[in-house]
């Protein structure tokens, strides 16, 4: 999949005024259908926190992308903290889900 993500892209497209909850759950199911998106999610939305806690307030003018009204870097930063976990909660289940799923070795 050709695509480079932003910051700014992840809350103005995939957050859009929904839920966290909602969003995290579109972005999974795209890196379960791209698993190389993964690494570029995660590494954005990092950048994001890290950024935010040195006051870059182009972190919350991304934030603000999705509709969401923060007072602040700190505010923005925890909502990249907040999606990042999860994403990550998201994938876990889906992982335990799939390896509950696959047949015993041998039986087969």
């Amino acid at each position: 999949m050709a695509t480079t993500e932003t910051l700014e892209n992840i809350f103005g497209a995939y957050v859009a005024q929904d839920t966290l909850e909602e969003a995290a759950s579109r972005i999974v199911d795209l890196i379960l259908s791209y698993p190389e998106m993964k690494e570029e999610f995660v590494s954005i939305l990092a950048d994001g926190i890290f950024r935010a806690s040195a006051g870059d307030a182009s972190v919350a003018a991304a934030v603000e992308q999705s509709g969401y009204h923060v007072s602040g870097t700190d505010e923005a930063g925890q909502y990249c903290v907040e999606l990042l976990e999860l994403i990550n909660s998201a994938l876990f289940a889906q992982q335990a889900l799939q390896a509950n799923a696959a047949p015993p070795r041998g039986l087969i």
